[in-house]
């Protein structure tokens, strides 16, 4: 149910963007209403143990009015954990590829400033852990599609882009998948 409101809310917005007579304006620019950021991002995911990781992002975004944009969020991470005890050892490695839509608003309307974006959609979970210890292992793998939703806070400077989000992934029996992002992004279009 939530996912078809978010659906929903985001087309209405995108139509309400396509609405606008862009093509009135004889000064008209593409780079001015569309643009394509990339970038890595550093993850953290809380648990135990802590899981650390690296990923990438990509961002196609529609630019509705000066300070609202709407688009496409694709990212997709490697996430690392170890734990040690005195008597075992576990690993375990996850793979969140996310799928979402996104709707952000910029405080200042020149593209540069401080920024807030709300994404949601889907979200494939995949991982791999191990663990041993005393004279036993045991081995496990999982794979799922989950709902989950990324709020994320950013400083714009035009071509770089610095931003923090948590994606909060909702998973069946509270089973541990969201995750914190520092992200680096640049503009490519």
């Amino acid at each position: 149910m939530i996912a078809r409101i978010s659906v929903l809310l985001c087309l209405l917005l995108s139509s309400v963007a396509l609405a606008q007579p862009m093509d009135a304006d004889p000064s008209f620019d593409l780079h001015r209403w569309l643009s394509i950021r990339a970038g890595v991002q550093f993850n953290a995911a809380p648990g135990a143990p802590t899981g650390v990781g690296m990923g990438a992002v990509v961002e196609p975004m529609f630019r509705a009015t000066e300070q609202l944009s709407v688009g496409l969020r694709v990212d997709a991470t490697a996430l690392f954990a170890v734990g040690v005890s005195d008597a075992s050892a576990s690993v375990g490695i996850g793979i969140p590829v996310a799928t979402l839509l996104k709707g952000e608003y910029a405080f200042a309307p020149a593209g540069t400033g401080p920024f807030v974006g709300l994404a949601t959609g889907s979200y494939l979970l995949t991982s791999l852990g191990g663990s041993g210890g005393s004279g036993s292992a045991a081995a496990g793998f999982g794979v799922g599609r989950f709902f989950g939703l990324a709020p994320q806070l950013g400083l714009d400077l035009g071509g770089f882009r610095i931003a923090a989000a948590y994606h909060l992934i909702f998973t069946p029996e509270n089973a541990s998948g969201s995750y914190g992002a520092l992200e680096l992004s640049w503009k490519i279009f």
